[in-house]
């Protein structure tokens, strides 16, 4: 269709833009009996439309509408036999009005659908779209990344056609979404699981969108989420294990010399990074001076992780240290976080490190040189900084000398050795040890403390202590448990020497005096080692004393032979 404008106007300007944008509506001629405005005069070269400056000019064009820019009358009057219909100018104002606001709308509504259609093409997931036919009218990448189909290939299919048993097709049949639906798309071999959505207009069913995933990549984050679930769950569980009581080094009774000493290297040890080997018998309070040596160092705020190496299978003890993964051996059903991973940052207490098994030294020595640990069944090497403070009840430097511990390892531990008495060898703390112990025993069971007697104290004192400060502590909970008006007397301390059966050659009184139960005892200890000096350290070694604690009473006791 011919058209032409007439007149000068915001309007003029408009009608320019919109009707050159339509196919089938082209502006013929433009009538402006004075000068334009400049973008009237660019459109007007770059689209070769003449500008004529009178109705007769428009003549020759002969346009079959005129649409009237300008309020303005215009002369001559216009010829309805030689010129088309003529728009009014208030028809000429109301139709821009209208068209400008659905130009506007168009505008919006394309910006809507290109942002849409952005995040269709960058989504992950397959996403194609059908009309009520059936026909897919668009797919993104991601559908040509997971199916292997290019959209030539697809679009303008219909989906009865090439997934007849799929969400999509589900959808155009009942007119409700599909969800979980498993196939393979023909001319794919990728099986996906998908899920569809209805498009409606008021009530009518337009269409369907249908989303859909690899099972495979399913598969994989349902793997990977259960991990993080195992690896969550299992580090939880540590934690809540590894939750020690914060001791310091005034957890640490008593004033004996070499006690004393122990405590001040601990003090020294503990500002610094190096490896620490705590020595002594069972019960002497290893663990409480390794925390304590925590609670001194930079890495007091970070964990402080136990574990027993003597309590654990060799078996498992390597999963424990340094964690597995899920599938690395029978019954590993989930992964696991090792103690070394636990504690770093912090400390990690190694206790009876003598019971390690010689393959799994090999391995803490790696761990200790190089910082880095692997799981079981992972070839990742994991980043560790852990100090490592380890104890044992062994002579690790006698099994250095029969092959049964590395000495490299052994070297490699005792950085700083610090080696805590037994309690026979320390009795001048017992009264001190005592009245702490007590004090703590009354708080947990929420009584008063009780008292201990002078004889009772005597009974503590005179006694061996084979278990060290743990069995003096479960003796006066016992004591405590069984005691009348808060009175420990030494009946409630008897049961402690009811493990050595006396000879009938003893006094049969309730009490028998301890110096007699020392002498019985000393006596079938030699007689059974014999004097020698081996058969003498045997003997000390069955009455859980040292070798000088027993010459001292065979000199008390005048042991010429047993």
């Amino acid at each position: 269709m011919k058209i032409a404008l007439a007149g000068m106007s915001p309007e003029t300007e408009f009608l320019l833009t919109f009707f050159n944008k339509m196919q089938d509506f082209n502006i013929n001629v433009v009538y402006i009996p004075a000068a334009s405005t400049p973008l009237i005069e660019k459109y007007c070269t770059k689209f070769n439309i003449p500008r004529v400056k009178s109705f007769n000019g428009l003549l020759k064009y002969e346009p079959q509408l005129i649409f009237l820019c300008s309020g303005t009358p215009v002369s001559p009057p216009p010829s309805k036999t030689k010129l088309g219909q003529i728009i009014s100018y208030e028809a000429t104002r109301m139709f821009c009005e209208i068209f400008s606001s659905l130009t506007q709308q168009l505008n919006d509504s394309e910006d809507k659908r290109l942002k849409y259609l952005s995040a269709l093409n960058a989504a992950a997931d397959g996403v194609q779209i059908i009309n009520a036919q059936g026909v897919i009218e668009y797919i993104n990448p991601a559908f040509s990344r997971i199916t292997g189909i290019h959209a030539s290939d697809r679009i303008g299919t219909n989906i009865r056609d090439v997934s007849p048993d799929g969400a999509g097709e589900q959808v155009l049949q009942t007119g409700r979404a599909a969800l979980g639906v498993r196939n393979q798309a023909i001319g794919s071999c990728a099986d996906v699981i998908s899920n569809g959505a209805p498009i409606y207009r008021n009530t009518t069913l337009r269409g369907a969108v249908v989303t859909f995933q690899e099972v495979t990549d399913i598969l994989r984050l349902s793997k990977e989420l259960s991990m993080s679930k195992a690896l969550i769950e299992s580090l939880s569980q540590e934690l809540d294990q590894s939750k020690p009581h914060k001791y310091t080094f005034n957890d640490l009774i008593g004033t004996n010399k070499k006690l004393l000493a122990a405590i001040n290297l601990s003090k020294r040890a503990a500002s610094s990074d190096s490896t620490i080997l705590i020595t002594g018998k069972s019960g002497t309070g290893k663990e409480i001076l390794a925390n304590a040596i925590h609670q001194a160092s930079p890495r007091c705020n970070k964990p402080f992780i136990s574990i027993n190496c003597a309590s654990i299978p060799d078996s498992l003890l390597e999963s424990e240290l340094f964690g597995h993964e899920k599938g690395a051996f029978t019954g590993a059903d989930k992964p696991k976080i090792g103690k070394f991973q636990l504690a770093d940052q912090g400390t990690l207490f190694l206790d009876e490190i003598g019971d390690l098994n010689f393959n799994v030294q090999a391995k803490l020595l790696r761990v200790l040189q190089e910082k880095e640990i692997e799981r079981l069944g992972s070839n990742q090497r994991i980043p560790i900084d852990a100090r490592i403070i380890a104890a044992t009840n062994k002579d690790l430097e006698k099994m250095v000398r029969k092959g049964t511990f590395r000495e490299d390892l052994f070297y490699r531990l005792q950085v700083i050795a610090i080696n805590l008495s037994p309690l026979c060898e320390r009795k001048d703390d017992i009264p001190a040890l005592t009245n702490y112990l007590m004090a703590k025993i009354a708080k947990k069971f929420k009584k008063p403390v009780p008292l201990i007697p002078d004889d009772s104290l005597k009974l503590l004192i005179n006694y061996s202590w084979p278990g060290n400060v743990r069995e003096l502590e479960n003796v006066l909970i016992r004591a405590f448990t069984l005691c009348d008006n808060n009175i420990i007397t030494p009946k409630n301390l008897q049961f402690i020497y009811s493990a050595f059966p006396l000879q009938s050659s003893l006094p049969t009184e309730e009490i028998t005096p301890l110096d007699e139960v020392e002498k019985v005892m000393i006596t079938r200890a030699l007689k059974k080692y014999g004097l020698t000096t081996s058969g003498k350290k045997a003997a000390a070694q069955a009455l859980h004393i040292s070798l000088s604690t027993l010459y001292n009473h065979i000199k008390l006791y005048n042991y010429d032979s047993p």
